[in-house]
C-alpha cells in the first residue's frame, strides 16, 4: 500500500509539472505592463519559453493606438501622449503584448523654505530642480512654460534694496532690465525663439520681449500672458486716478478694459480658445464681497454671488467647457480651494487652488493646503490628490504646465 501511494504522488507531481509547462506562454516580452511619461522611451525584447531571445526585427509589431504609443521595428516604444495602449508582437503563429499607460509630465513652479530661506525652484513629476540666483537673496518662481527643448520659469529675487524681475531658461537666470528698484515677473510664454515675460516695473504694467520692456499702463500690473498664433494676450489690472483697480487685458498692446470705476476688479489669468478670449479673476461690487468670475469676450460670468469672498487664479478651456480654479471663504477660519467646470463648483482638499491645466480631458490643478501653520504644496488630478515626495512641505507652487 505505501508503494502504491508513493506512485500516485509521483504521478500527480509529473502531471502538475507537465501541465504547468504546457500552460506557460511560448512567446513573452520583457515587460507585460509599463507606466511611462510622455516622450519617454523603452525597448521591448522578445523571448521564447526556453529563454532564447528572438531578433525583434524578425517579428511584427503593432500598437493599438499609435497616437499614444508608437512602436518601431526594433521594439522601441515611444510614449507620445497621455492615455493607454497595448503593444503587440507576432512571431510566426505566436503573440504577446505589453499594456502601456502614458502619464503626462507635470511641471510646477514656485518656492520652498529651506532652513528659513526662500528658494525658487520647479518640480518635474515630483522631482525638484533648484533655480540658481543670488544666494543671499530670497527668490521664487511664479510662472512656468515648457517647450520640447527647455523649461522656462519667471519670478523675482528680493534683496535688501528692492526686487528684480527675472526668468530662468532651465537653470540659467536672466535679470530683466527695469527703471525702478522694485520689479516683478508674474507670467511667461514662449513662441519660437521669442521669450515673453509679463509683470510690473515700479507702478507700471510691463511686458518684456527677449528682455526688451514695453510699458502697457503707467499704473497697473501684468499678471499673466499667453501667445497664440503670434498674437500676445496679457491679463492684468490698470488703476484709475482714484486707484480703483480695473480688470484689463491687452492684445498685442491694445487695451481692453472689462470694468469701470463703479466696481473694483482684477484679472489674474487669461486663455484663448479659437476666436474667444477668456480672462478670470474677481469683481467687487457695491455692498458685496469679492466674487469669483471670468469674462468671455468681455461678457461677465459670475461663479459666486458675492456673499462670500472668492477669487479665480487660473482658467482653461476645452471645447465648450470652461474650467476655473481659485478659492472661496465659506465657513471657518480658512478658505476652501475650489474649481469650477462651467459654473458648477467642486471643492478640493486644500485652501488655495492657484493654477490649472488640461490634458486629454483631464483637469490638473496645483495649489496649497495648510497643516500646523505650514504650507503644503498640492497637485490634484480630476479633484484627487497626485502624491508627491515629503519635501513638498513648506512649499508653494504658483504655476502648472502639463506636457
Amino acid at each position: 500500500m505505501p508503494r502504491i501511494l508513493l506512485l500516485l504522488h509521483l504521478f500527480s507531481f509529473i502531471c502538475l509539472f507537465s501541465c504547468t509547462k504546457e500552460n506557460e506562454p511560448n512567446l513573452a516580452l520583457n515587460y507585460s505592463s509599463l507606466v511611462l511619461f510622455t516622450n519617454d522611451t523603452e525597448t521591448l525584447r522578445v523571448t521564447m519559453r526556453d529563454g532564447s531571445v528572438v531578433d525583434p526585427r524578425s517579428v511584427q509589431w503593432e500598437s493599438t493606438d499609435p497616437e499614444i504609443v508608437e512602436v518601431g521595428t526594433d521594439g522601441q516604444i515611444v510614449a507620445k501622449q497621455y492615455g493607454e495602449a497595448s503593444v503587440r508582437v507576432r512571431y510566426k503563429d505566436l503573440t504577446a503584448s505589453c499594456e502601456v499607460v502614458v502619464r503626462p509630465n507635470i511641471y510646477l513652479a514656485g518656492y520652498d523654505m529651506n532652513g528659513g530661506k526662500m528658494g525658487a525652484k520647479y518640480w518635474k513629476n515630483g522631482k525638484e530642480v533648484p533655480l540658481k540666483g543670488n544666494t543671499n537673496a530670497r527668490a521664487w518662481a511664479r510662472a512656468i512654460y515648457v517647450t520640447d527643448d527647455h523649461v522656462y520659469t519667471a519670478g523675482e529675487i528680493s534683496e535688501s534694496l528692492g526686487s528684480k524681475a527675472v526668468y530662468w531658461t532651465d537653470q540659467t537666470m536672466t535679470v530683466l532690465p527695469s527703471g525702478s528698484a522694485y520689479a516683478k515677473a508674474y507670467g511667461i510664454s514662449v513662441a519660437g525663439n521669442d521669450v515673453y515675460v509679463a509683470g510690473k516695473d515700479g507702478n507700471q504694467a510691463v511686458v518684456w520681449k527677449n528682455g526688451i520692456p514695453t510699458v502697457l499702463a503707467e499704473r497697473g500690473e501684468a499678471s499673466a500672458i499667453t501667445v497664440v498664433h503670434g498674437n500676445v494676450y496679457i491679463a492684468g489690472v490698470e488703476y484709475s486716478e482714484q486707484t480703483v483697480p480695473i480688470a484689463t487685458y491687452w492684445v498685442n498692446g491694445q487695451r481692453t478694459m472689462l470694468t469701470e470705476t463703479s466696481s473694483s476688479a482684477t484679472l489674474n489669468a487669461i486663455c484663448v480658445s479659437g476666436s474667444d478670449v477668456y480672462g478670470a479673476g474677481k469683481i467687487t461690487e457695491k455692498g458685496k464681497k469679492p466674487a469669483a468670475c471670468y469674462w468671455k469676450n468681455g461678457n461677465l460670468v459670475r461663479l459666486t454671488d458675492g456673499s462670500n469672498e472668492a477669487m479665480i487664479d487660473g482658467i482653461a478651456v476645452s471645447g465648450t467647457d470652461v474650467y476655473a480654479c481659485g478659492y472661496e471663504w465659506v465657513d471657518g477660519s480658512l478658505p476652501v480651494a475650489k474649481y469650477w467646470k462651467n459654473t458648477t463648483p467642486y471643492s478640493l482638499n486644500g485652501i488655495y487652488a492657484l493654477a490649472i491645466a488640461l490634458a486629454a480631458n483631464t483637469v490638473f490643478i496645483t495649489g496649497i493646503d495648510q497643516q500646523n501653520y505650514t504650507s503644503i504644496a498640492k497637485c490634484w488630478e480630476d479633484g484627487k490628490d497626485v502624491p508627491f515626495a515629503p519635501d513638498y512641505a513648506d512649499a508653494v507652487p504658483f504655476s502648472i504646465f502639463v506636457k
